[in-house]
């Protein structure tokens, strides 16, 4: 199973959509090989502390092979220690110290004992883009775009506080909590990624998340959501020419006969996953809107066909859970249809008589057994 999952592949009836089940899955990022590196530095540190004590000690021949070696002490080396390190001594430490620190540092993260380099890099990188020093990193990246390079290690920290904030926002949400200052952050932090230029679906994704997201949070600040999605009106058709098609759907769900439509379809449709993501988002909003319990028919239809034999649409599916906060919405949708609606007064008759089943996606999202109140 180990070698399935690091492959990429879908691993039917095994792979489940929960994150709890979803947590042992072995990472895909190839490590890299420090210990080849090491070895490198050993060698070669052993061979030049080897040159060096058999030219100090006079060990090699002075006529032979050596003599190059030779030279290059009495020529090269004694004259540059002598000016810049005897004859300066101690004001030789105002550049050696600075010199040998740098050195020090950069053999260490090579070496992968440590990364004392990129922690510098990242956090100074990361106090820039939270102040005003954002435009100039902003220009820099521009410049570079001129001849076809990136900024990536900036959008690699952007998207890295953009998923760290969805996380945040997401867990708030699913405990019935407001998520305060997190999701003006994550506004304020997918602007900036804007800024920078989308690349991929999963970008596209996170927006349309935050945009519904939105529903949820009383206390948002309007015009940086409008200000947003009038930014990823412009941004978003780039990467994905149905933007607009998810957008319509986050602004007015599917009804439950349409719904049960897109359900009854799940196993033969050819939508990308961005697609099914974005509807799974929207049917959840509908849920919580109307709290229709026929709305599950689409997630129970999702458990299905994701452990079934059909590798290729599992693995489909699996992608559409990881571009969006799959167990955030499924709970939304049980939750919400699990509240009593005034027309099923039947229930109140005959307490022993549920009319809808427990599906498990709660429990999934926060392993709480006796679910949670959908936000309104």
């Amino acid at each position: 199973m180990t070698e399935q999952l690091q492959s990429g592949g879908a691993v039917p009836g095994e792979n489940g959509r929960s994150t709890l089940l979803r947590a042992g899955r072995a990472s895909l990022s190839r490590p890299r090989r420090f210990w080849r590196r090491r070895l490198i530095l050993s060698v070669v540190g052993g061979v030049l502390v080897l040159l060096i004590v058999g030219v100090a000690s006079e060990f090699f021949a002075t006529d032979g092979p050596a003599a190059l070696l030779y030279w290059l002490h009495d020529n090269v080396w004694l004259p540059l220690n002598g000016r810049f390190w005897t004859s300066a001594f101690p004001l030789g430490l105002i550049w050696l110290l600075p010199v040998g620190m740098i050195f020090a540092l950069v053999m260490v993260e090579y070496s992968g004992l440590a990364a004392p380099v990129r922690f510098l890099q990242v956090h100074t990188l990361m106090w820039l883009l939270r102040g005003r020093g954002f435009v100039p990193v902003l220009l820099w990246h521009r410049l570079l775009g001129l001849v076809g390079l990136r900024a990536a290690l900036v959008e690699a920290i952007l998207r890295d506080e953009q998923n760290r904030l969805r996380r945040d926002v997401v867990q708030s949400l699913g405990r019935n909590e407001p998520p305060g200052n997190a999701f003006a952050q994550l506004v304020e932090i997918q602007r900036k990624l804007m800024d920078f230029g989308l690349h991929n679906e999963a970008d596209v994704a996170a927006i349309l998340e935050t945009l519904a997201i939105a529903r949820f949070s009383r206390d948002a600040d309007l015009a940086a959501l409008r200000a947003l999605g009038k930014y990823a009106d412009q941004e978003c058709p780039r990467i994905y020419q149905d933007w607009r098609v998810l957008r319509d759907a986050i602004r007015t769900p599917p009804d439950v006969t349409e719904c049960m439509r897109h359900a009854a379809a799940l196993g033969g449709t050819d939508e990308p996953a961005l697609s099914l993501a974005g509807r799974t988002i929207a049917i959840a909003l509908g849920a919580v809107s109307d709290r229709h319990k026929e709305r599950l028919a689409w997630f129970d239809e999702w458990a299905r066909l994701r452990a079934g034999d059909d590798a290729g649409l599992a693995g489909k599916l699996g992608l559409a859970e990881s571009l969006c906060a799959f167990e955030f919405w499924a709970a939304q949708t049980e939750s919400a249809a699990a509240e009593q609606r005034p027309d099923e007064i039947f229930s109140v008759a005959f307490k022993g008589l549920a009319l809808v089943r427990p599906r498990g996606e709660v429990f999934a999202q926060d392993g709480n057994l006796g679910g949670s109140e959908a936000p309104r």
